[in-house]
Parts: C-alpha cells; structure tokens; sequence
C-alpha cells in the first residue's frame, strides 16, 4: 500500500492535476492509506480555512476513502527509534514526522511525498515522489 503524505492530499484537495493523476496511478496499483497525523494536519487546516464548513467536508470525504493506519505500539516503537537514530546522526527530522515515518515502516507502507530530501534520511522508509 502507499500511505499518502498531508502534501499529497492538500494538493488533490486544490484540484493540482498533478496530485490527481499521481494518486489515480497509485490508486490502480495499490490501496491507499494515510496516517492519523496526516488526518489531524488536513483537518486542522481545513479549520483554520476561510471556508472551514465546506474544507472539513471535502477533508472528511477524502479520509473516508482512505485507510487510517493505526498508531500501534509497533508504529510508537518505529518511530521512537527513527528520532534516536537521527539524533545520534545529528539530523532532526522532527517528531510528526518521525512518528508518520514510523507507522509507514510498521504497516510496511511506501510514504507518497514532495518532502523527499526530508523523507529519505530515514533509515527503512520507501519513499514515492510525486
């Protein structure tokens, strides 16, 4: 499966052609996913929006045709040790990050991105590019 990053699906939220035809592609081969976090950014912009009412909408109907991986105690010890790995390297990715990062590696899931610099420092994370 490929788990959608937040900047993906704010993309596909804006009706960027390229957001859309990367996920239909994806969506051929694979089911896709996100994470809780990644829910929890999408609805705390929509809140944060102009249009809030009609934003929290579209953010409800895209996450429900996506599966929530869960943050298990696998997920928690994945990322944990993302953060203890890039400290002791001397790189932070940050703490939302590292925690998407580890529920991607615990499902065994692809993380869909821009933020590929950012991404690919991580130990045992697949990454996808769009």
């Amino acid at each position: 499966m490929a788990c959608l990053d937040t900047d993906i699906m704010v993309a596909l939220l804006r009706g960027e052609e390229k957001a859309i035809n990367k996920i239909a592609a994806l969506e051929f081969i694979e089911p896709l996913s996100t994470t809780p976090l990644n829910a929890t950014e999408l609805f705390k912009g929509a809140y944060r929006s102009k249009f809030s009412q009609e934003n929290v909408i579209q953010v409800q109907n895209l996450l429900s045709n996506l599966k929530i991986l869960d943050y298990d105690l696998e997920s928690a010890r994945q990322s944990a040790q993302i953060i203890e790995k890039m400290r002791k390297k001397g790189k932070t990715v940050g703490d939302m990050d590292s925690i998407i990062a580890g529920i991607a590696i615990a499902n065994n899931e692809s993380l869909v991105t821009r933020n590929v610099k950012h991404f690919k420092r991580i130990p045992g994370l697949k990454v996808i590019k769009w």
